[in-house]
């Protein structure tokens, strides 16, 4: 051991030896400071200071990429100077690391140095405004896109389910702000919605949600603290109830504090502490709730119970019952107080009496008096104790220690209220030991880590902006041979991560003892280009060619060059009274204008575009570190401490603002030795790792919903100086379906050929229709028919029909539609697949679908095998023609209309058409149109697309550019003329028949075909009769007083011949004078619950829809219903229930008011 210790000092005198050689040849010290990341073509700045020159020296500067190196600065100097310089960063695409070289030479020399740097794009900064974070279904989504850019590319809107409910492409904005509206559907699904914005590859998103939901008339505070110790006796709650308009709220404030079971804990719920109170509120509109906080402590549960306890707050308004509640959540700490060490000297000289003070103060700082506190020396689980000490009425204990009899090296001192350095224990109170160090005193060298510091002093927090502020530096300098010295402190302000000031203040230091200290000062004014926050670096280079250094972070008040302000007059006014406006900003500004009601804003608070939400969208906000690939290989060289530490403190100092310095002076340790081919590391304590590189339910009485007042008031945009009404066109939008989430292949197929055929008139995304492609071509068997996967929503989809080949029949023909190539593999194998089972096919629908198929292919013998089966079943009725599924007779009505539409599609699909095809056409589109109801629409869903489809391709076959008709309706009191010419054959003609019931006769006088349709509506009485649905329904509650509440029970059954049905549509009608809370469904049995897809209120009826209703399983139901006006003779109402796609399988009954 001896024997390696006198060789380390060997190496050491040697090391010494050389640094004294090198630095006798030398003229002067360099240090150039740079960010280590510059944003890329910005207006940069480095600073370069040159001390010490005895000769005229140049300083060189250069930037340095591959061969290529650019000079930034060349500075001839013969006296010291502090300067920074601005240069243009290059314009790079992506990140880019460079080199920063320094030379510095005289007559005699030359010295370099290089630190590497990186310069990095930044996107603009993009955000999206919406004029609030919560829409009711069927509201307008009103937002804004703004940008320092320009030009936009392609932007959608996504709703809860990630599909694409609307888009605009190729749109600008004007004078960087876009504006745009969207109209949500008025059966929007709940959820969270998004908005999206793409620049180029970049995408910024906005969510907002759409619920239903009525506007709060008060908002909740609760105020507690956020931390509480196990110790404390009290807890303090206080619970404030304010209107909108800023009015306290009378009534009664409830508070319920629980310390609940810790998650995993498998226990009984009765192990919660709770404890409640209810106090009238004051009329500040506040309370005050003081509660007993040991009751959540002194349990023999503790390990079970979570370190938090959970408040839950409702205020009560007076008269209305309406309430209003609050919840937060308050942290335990099991440190009860806290061991100080205070008034320590930084150095020590061996032998001399270290004095000092130990402080002890209970968890909110107040002292505790004559307590017993120890005093150790040592690492921390070999501490030995040093001194026994009692704490006086202010809590300090004042020691003294001769420091004779201790080691010579750093002392490590730790106080402690406890006698053995022991592990606290898990959930036990405990009081916090502190550390502190004294080091010894040393004599500063180039090489040896220096004691000596600079101290910001802190400052009040966070700095107002367009003000000026003091800033002061302390300096300590220790160690320091010479007794007295001049030095110049030099200061940078960063922000950003950008240098935007600098300066500096020469220094006379008069030394005692080796030690000397004093204060420099400077001014800072504060603008909008130092928010969100300001660092400093201080540094100054030392008699002993140390750098001390200091930093500090300041947080800045988040302001804006423009300044903006708005102001009502009056400041207060009535509802109906007329205000004024005043917006102003600098001359040329457009700003977007938003008035929001306040109470969106308490239902979803913190969720409104503020300063914080721009501030937060910076790429740099501020600096700590260098990024990966930014930091410098250090060369092992012929030094090393004789004492390990654990931090650069130069090094560190500027790596925590994200500063560069290129020096021929020591800022960091030298980090190994080099000696004779063998290389000697420093030794590392292990700790983390450095910075990273960055930036830093309420109840439901009965409550009157405002009609007048909108929630959104103003959302317009308005630039300064001009009046200018901004009128925004919305181009065509679409709607998007995720083909993929049901995994139903029929489904996904529809959409993919309803998309097709779409995208020809209006903007679909082209990886929706690959994609979905993609996904049917994956679910086929290897002879080319498609598998059965899924369940449709609307079991008669498909015709009733559930095998293969009507599948892939289907999927073939939409491929067809959507001009895929016979040759296709997918379609011809498809084909072939069919063609091997025509002959046996005896389905109608699946025959009917079969011919249009193989028409669309022009296989016209395949064709024409399949009409033979058609004619053969086919239903004629003199100038009629159509066809009947005779294996579902409770879905002819639907089926008739399918089938006979894809018999007319398979007609019509030919190269050409003959007189007699023609004719044949006729005759079912003259049995189609009969079936047509009173709005346009057929039976179901699925025959109303199939027969449309089939008419349209029936008009475009007998299309004439001439001819009109002139048709008469007419009866004894009463005649209307309707006038059907080129010019308005598309317009849908309309009169009411006033003399009714009468005898009307319908003439046609023309060249061309015209569809004529009488309808009727008239009320029938309750039918008793049920198809394949039934329901009942019955009132319960006690008659009493008004505003008692009801339940209406009613139960549906399915007896159908389906397993299940589809969507099933419960529509009840309220009684007069009644109101219902859909919030309060309710169903007997909790394994049909998930079946309620949702719960409507629209005027005086609630709409509930079923997901299905399995075949003979009664479902039972309740909701709950109010008396809020009392009616005379009330008559009964109506509960409907009826299949969402086939409306004709329907069931009604009646219930009626049995309190009267």
């Amino acid at each position: 051991m001896d024997l390696n210790v006198s060789c380390c000092w060997k190496w050491l005198l040697l090391v010494s030896f050389l640094i004294v050689c090198v630095n006798g040849q030398t003229s002067g010290y360099f240090m150039v400071t740079f960010p280590a990341v510059i944003e890329s073509g910005s207006e940069a700045k480095l600073c370069a200071s040159l001390l010490k020159p005895n000769e005229s020296l140049v300083m060189n500067i250069y930037l340095v990429h591959g061969d290529q190196s650019t000079l930034l600065l060349q500075e001839k100097a013969e006296e010291e100077f502090h300067r920074c310089f601005n240069f243009k960063a290059p314009l790079v695409k992506a990140e880019s690391v460079q080199r920063m070289k320094v030379e510095l030479h005289g007559e005699s020399f030359k010295m370099t140095e290089e630190r590497k740097v990186m310069f990095k794009p930044y996107n603009p900064l993009t955000f999206i405004q919406t004029d609030k974070p919560i829409y009711n279904p069927g509201q307008t989504v009103n937002f804004r896109v703004v940008t320092v850019d320009t030009n936009f590319a392609p932007f959608d809107q996504q709703d809860s389910q990630e599909n694409r409910i609307g888009q605009w492409t190729n749109v600008s904005s004007t004078r960087w702000i876009l504006q745009r509206s969207y109209e949500l559907n008025p059966e929007a699904r709940q959820g969270v919605y998004r908005l999206r914005a793409y620049i180029g590859e970049r995408m910024i998103s906005h969510d907002f949600e759409v619920k239903k939901y009525v506007l709060p008339k008060f908002e909740v505070t609760v105020q507690s603290p956020d931390k509480v110790s196990v110790d404390e006796e009290e807890l303090i709650i206080e619970v404030c109830g304010k209107y909108t308009y800023g009015q306290p709220v009378p009534g009664k404030s409830w508070v319920k504090v629980c310390r609940n079971v810790l998650h995993y804990v498998l226990t009984l719920e009765s192990n919660t502490i709770c404890l409640e109170e209810t106090t009238e509120i004051k009329k500040t509109g506040c309370a005050i709730h003081t509660l007993d906080a040991s009751a959540f402590f002194n349990s023999t549960l503790k390990y079970n119970l979570q370190n938090s306890l959970k408040v839950e707050a409702m205020v009560t308004e007076e008269e209305t019952e309406i309430t209003m509640k609050k919840y937060k959540s308050v942290s335990l700490t099991f440190e009860i107080g806290k061991v100080t060490l205070t008034d320590l000297p930084k150095t020590y000289e061996h032998g001399s009496v270290i004095e000092g003070k130990i402080k002890l103060s209970n968890f909110k700082d107040a002292p505790i008096q004559n307590k017993v506190v120890y005093l150790f020396e040592g690492e921390t689980w070999s501490s030995k104790l040093l001194l026994n000490l009692t704490t006086d009425s202010d809590g300090f204990a004042s020691f003294s220690l001769n420091t004779s009899s201790l080691p010579e090296r750093d002392i490590n001192l730790m106080a402690s209220v406890y006698p053995e350095l022991n592990y606290y224990g898990y959930k036990t109170p405990y009081i916090s030991k502190d550390r502190k160090t004294v080091q010894l005193f040393q004599a500063a060298t180039p090489y040896t880590p220096t004691l000596s510091e600079l101290i910001i002093e802190n400052i009040e927090q966070p700095l107002q902006c367009d003000a000026e502020f003091t800033l002061t530096i302390k300096y300590y300098f220790i160690g320091e041979t010479a007794e007295d010295f001049k030095t110049d402190i030099v200061y940078m302000v960063l922000s950003r991560g950008v240098i935007l000031h600098h300066g500096s203040e020469k220094v006379e230091v008069k030394t005692s003892n080796g030690a000397g200290s004093g204060t420099v000062s400077f001014k800072l004014s504060v603008g909008a280009d130092l928010a969100p926050a300001v660092q400093i670096l201080a540094y100054c280079v030392l008699p002993s060619e140390n750098v001390a250094t200091g930093s500090a972070k300041f947080d800045v008040e988040k302001c804006f060059s423009n300044k903006v302000s708005l102001q009502f007059s009056p400041a207060k006014a009535v509802p109906g009274e007329k205000n004024t406006l005043q917006l102003s900003a600098q001359p040329g500004s457009l700003c977007g204008l938003s008035a929001v009601d306040q109470s969106v804003l308490i239902m979803e608070s913190g969720k409104r575009l503020d300063t914080e939400k721009i501030f937060n969208l910076l790429p740099v906000q501020s600096v700590s570190g260098y990024p990966q690939g930014v930091e410098d290989e250090q060369e092992c060289l012929h030094v090393r401490s004789r004492r390990a530490l654990s931090t650069d403190n130069a090094y560190e100092s500027l790596k925590r603002v994200g500063l560069k310095m290129a020096t021929n002076l020591a800022v960091r340790i030298p980090q190994c030795l080099s000696y004779r081919g063998l290389t000697y590391f420093r030794y590392h304590d292990i700790g983390t790792s450095d910075g990273d590189f960055g930036t830093s339910s309420r109840d439901s009485p009965a409550v009157t919903i405002r009609t007048v007042f909108p929630e959104t008031w103003i959302w317009e945009l308005a630039e300064v100086g001009s009046v200018k009404h901004n009128q925004h066109k919305q181009k065509e939008s679409s709607s998007g379906y995720n083909v993929h989430s049901a995994r139903c292949i029929q489904l996904t197929a529809f959409v993919l050929r309803s998309f097709g055929k779409a995208q020809k008139y209006i903007f679909i995304d082209p990886h929706i229709i690959q994609s979905a492609k993609e996904w049917l071509i994956s679910r086929r068997y290897s002879y080319g028919c498609f598998i059965q996967q899924g369940r449709l929503f609307n079991n008669r989809m498909k015709g009733g029909v559930n095998d293969n080949v009507t599948m892939t029949a289907y999927i073939t023909a939409s491929l067809l539609e959507l001009e895929t190539p016979v040759t296709d593999p997918v379609v011809s194998k498809g084909l072939s697949c069919l063609r091997s089972v025509v002959k046996d096919v005896k389905n109608t629908y699946t025959t009917a679908l079969l011919a249009y198929t193989f028409s669309l292919a022009r296989d016209m013998d395949t064709q024409q095998q399949l009409f033979k089966k058609l004619e053969d079943v086919a239903i004629s009725d003199g100038s009629h023609l159509h066809w009947s599924q005779s294996a579902s007779a409770d879905d002819s009505e639907s089926l008739e209309v399918e089938i006979s539409s894809y018999v007319l599609l398979a007609v019509l699909t030919a190269d050409s058409l003959t007189t007699a095809d023609l004719g044949f056409a006729n005759r079912i589109v003259s049995w189609l149109v009969k079936q047509q109801n009173a709005y346009g629409g057929f039976s179901s869903t699925q025959d109303t697309v199939v027969a449309l489809q089939a008419l349209s391709l029936y008009a475009t076959k007998v299309f004439s550019s001439d001819g009109s008709s002139t048709v008469t309706v007419q009866s004894a009191g009463d005649t209307h003329l309707f006038d059907v010419n080129q010019d308005n054959k598309l317009l849908y003609q309309e009169k009411q028949l006033q003399n009714v019931p009468a005898k009307y006769s319908i003439e046609v006088k023309g060249s061309t075909c015209v569809s004529v349709q009488v309808a009727q509506f008239y009320n029938i009485p309750t039918p008793t009769e049920d198809k394949t649905l039934r329901i009942d329904a019955k009132l319960e509650g006690d008659c009493k007083t008004l505003g008692q509440t009801f339940i209406l029970k009613f139960t549906v059954k399915y007896h159908g011949l389906q397993e299940r049905t589809n969507m099933v549509i419960v529509d009840i009608k309220l009684l007069s004078g009644f109101t219902a809370d859909t919030s309060m469904i309710q169903t007997s049995s909790g394994r049909y619950a998930s079946l309620v897809e949702r719960v409507d209120a629209k005027d005086d009826h609630v709409i509930m829809y079923l997901k299905e209703i399995p075949k003979n399983i009664p479902m039972n139901y309740q909701i709950q219903m109010k008396q809020v006006l009392p009616v005379k003779n009330l008559q009964p109402a109506v509960v409907k229930v009826y299949d969402y796609y086939q409306t004709s399988d329907q069931s009604e009954t009646e219930y009626s008011f049995h309190c009267q």
